[in-house]
C-alpha cells in the first residue's frame, strides 16, 4: 500500500512540475509578446525556443529520475511476482506427477541395489523429497520414503 501512495505523490509532483513549466513557458511567451507590441526590445526567438527546449529537457529529467525509468517498482515486484510463480509451479498436476515418476524410478533402483548401492542411494532420494509434501504421494511410495528413512537411522547407529 505504501509504495502505491509512493508512486502516486511522485505522479502528482511530476505533473505539478510539468505545469509550473507550461506557466513559466507561458510567462516568457506572454512577455516576448507584449514586448514586440509595445516596440520594445523583444527576446530573441533563439532564446525562447531555447529556455522552452531547456525547461522540456529538465522536465523530462526530473520526471525519468523520480520513476527511476520503472526500476524501482520492478526491484519491488518481480521477487513477490517469481515467488509466486514458483508456488503455483510446485502445486501444479506435471510437478506432482514428476516427482511421483522420479520417486518410482528410484524406488525401483533402490530395490534392485545391494547394501552398498541403497547406502548411496537413500541420501539422494532424501534430498529429493526433502521439501517435498509426501502425503501427495500415493501410499505405496509413502511407505517407501518411511522405509528409507528408517534405512538412513538404522545404518546410522
Amino acid at each position: 500500500m505504501f509504495l502505491f501512495v509512493w508512486a502516486y505523490l511522485l505522479e502528482q509532483l511530476v505533473d505539478a512540475l510539468k505545469d509550473t513549466a507550461k506557466q513559466q513557458t507561458a510567462v516568457v511567451v506572454n512577455q516576448a509578446i507584449h514586448n514586440h507590441m509595445n516596440n520594445q526590445d523583444s527576446i530573441p526567438v533563439g532564446k525562447i525556443i531555447g529556455g522552452f527546449t531547456i525547461i522540456i529537457i529538465v522536465v523530462l529529467g526530473l520526471s525519468w529520475a523520480f520513476t527511476g525509468n520503472d526500476l524501482f517498482l520492478y526491484k519491488v515486484f518481480a521477487p513477490k511476482v517469481e515467488q509466486v510463480r514458483h508456488d503455483t509451479f510446485k502445486q501444479s498436476q506435471a510437478y506432482n506427477d514428476g516427482m511421483a515418476s522420479q520417486l518410482q524410478s528410484m524406488q525401483f533402483k533402490y530395490a534392485q541395489s545391494d547394501a552398498e548401492a541403497k547406502g548411496a542411494l537413500a541420501p539422494i532420494i532424501l534430498h529429493t523429497v526433502g521439501t517435498y509434501d509426501i502425503t501427495k504421494l500415493s501410499p505405496d511410495l509413502q511407505v517407501f520414503i518411511r522405509d528409507v528413512k528408517n534405512d538412513v537411522l538404522t545404518s546410522s547407529k
